[in-house]
């Protein structure tokens, strides 16, 4: 056995957004819309896409940060995953299902209803979470509260 940790030679670079209002946009984000960049080894995200990262209020108080690939919104191949929601109010993570020919959201966390899937709007699949986390072990999150 080694002493030595492998460093990983290339980090992908995430954006974590100050609002959910830009989390569904493809492409570039304005540096305004960046609360801060996350940097993670590029291992960890094998499989590509556009991944945005976003705060997400819990019932519990503990707020979360998400990674979303934004670039996979197809629920035939989203069934059964967890997916970040456009809501009225802002974004919400819900697991999608499938019931015959009928897309549900359901509830993630305590409090939330189900939901049926739409196109486009409300209630509307924003992407694939790749990862979601207590935001308290993120920098930005310890500097906010200090």
């Amino acid at each position: 056995t080694s002493d030595t940790y492998a460093v990983p030679l290339t980090f992908r670079t995430i954006p974590l957004l100050r609002s959910f209002k830009g989390m569904g946009i493809l492409g570039t984000v304005a540096r305004a819309d960046v609360e801060q960049n996350l940097h993670f080894p590029a291992e960890w995200f094998p499989e590509g896409g556009t991944i945005r990262a976003i705060r997400i209020e819990s019932d519990t108080a503990t707020e979360m940060i998400a990674m979303v690939d934004v670039s996979r919104r197809d629920p035939d191949r989203l069934v059964g995953h967890m997916v970040a929601v456009q809501m009225a109010t802002g974004m919400e993570i819900r697991w999608l299902a499938l019931d015959g020919d009928t897309y549900m959201l359901l509830p993630f966390q305590p409090g939330q209803s189900l939901r049926l899937l739409r196109p486009h709007g409300e209630n509307s699949i924003v992407g694939l979470v790749r990862w979601i986390g207590d935001s308290v072990d993120f920098p930005a999150h310890k500097k906010r509260t200090q």
